[in-house]
């Protein structure tokens, strides 16, 4: 006795499979990566340039903020997105996102330039090291007749203070991001 079972329609389910496997990762990249340009990467660039660093001195160079990328990649189980610094152009970024202490790597102490002070103090000639009345230690410049002026200060080291500008961006766009890709998902789905 021979049992036939015809199917029908099957080919249309592989199809429809199929068509499911690609179109998944391909939406989730596509939100994925306009929510990051869009959002979170032109908020941590405005975050970098004025809102957390720039703050103090209403300045600055901008290189914090043309250096923050975005990137979407995938493995084979995951599909990820990251925005990041290049620390090799800016080492300072991480400072900046996570605070910390700056200690001399080369001497003995950091010489921390007082206001209107450019430059490095190997720049400057006829300097000498003197405490200051507060007993702070400092590198003098002698002028012309007895005058002298106060160039940098000498300290161990240096805290900076925590100043995110990535984890905000990422922390105020992560909702939208997860309605963008729920829609998404379920507008084609």
């Amino acid at each position: 006795m021979a049992i036939t079972v015809k199917t029908t329609g099957i080919d249309d389910a592989i199809k429809e499979a199929k068509d499911a496997e690609e179109f998944i990762p391909r939406t989730i990249k596509n939100v994925l990566t306009d929510v990051l340009v869009n959002d979170m990467l032109r908020e941590a660039k405005i975050n970098a340039k004025g809102r957390v660093l720039g703050r103090k001195s209403g300045r600055g160079t901008g290189n914090l903020a043309r250096e923050i990328f975005h990137k979407v990649g995938e493995t084979t189980t995951r599909i990820i997105g990251a925005l990041f610094v290049d620390l090799t152009r800016v080492p300072y970024a991480r400072i900046h996102e996570k605070g910390g202490n700056i200690t001399p790597k080369r001497a003995k102490k950091l010489t921390i330039p007082l206001p209107g002070v450019q430059g490095f103090a190997r720049d400057f000639n006829n300097t000498f090291i003197q405490k200051s009345k507060k007993g702070n230690l400092l590198i003098f410049q002698k002028l012309t007749g007895q005058d002298i002026r106060p160039l940098f200060a000498l300290v161990d080291r240096v805290r900076i203070p925590r100043r995110p500008y990535l984890e905000p961006a990422i922390r105020k766009h992560k909702n939208k991001l997860q309605k963008e890709l729920k829609k998404a998902l379920n507008r084609e789905g």
